[in-house]
C-alpha cells in the first residue's frame, strides 16, 4: 500500500510509472482525471485562502 498525495499521482502518471499499489485518500487510484480534478480542487481552495490573506494585508 502506498498512499500519495494528488500532484505525486499525476506525476508518476505522467511518467508511466503508476503502481497499482498506489492509493490516494485511502482508494485505489482508478481514474488519474479524477485526481487531476481534486487537486485542482484543492488549488482553488488554496488560491482563494492565499487572495484573502492578500487582501487584508493590502
Amino acid at each position: 500500500m502506498n498512499k500519495k498525495d494528488g500532484q505525486s499521482i499525476l506525476l508518476k502518471a505522467a511518467r508511466g510509472q503508476l503502481c497499482s499499489d498506489d492509493r490516494y485518500k485511502g482508494k485505489p487510484v482508478t481514474s488519474v482525471i479524477a485526481v487531476a480534478l481534486d487537486v485542482i480542487k484543492d488549488l482553488e481552495i488554496e488560491i482563494s485562502s492565499l487572495n484573502g490573506i492578500i487582501r487584508k494585508r493590502g
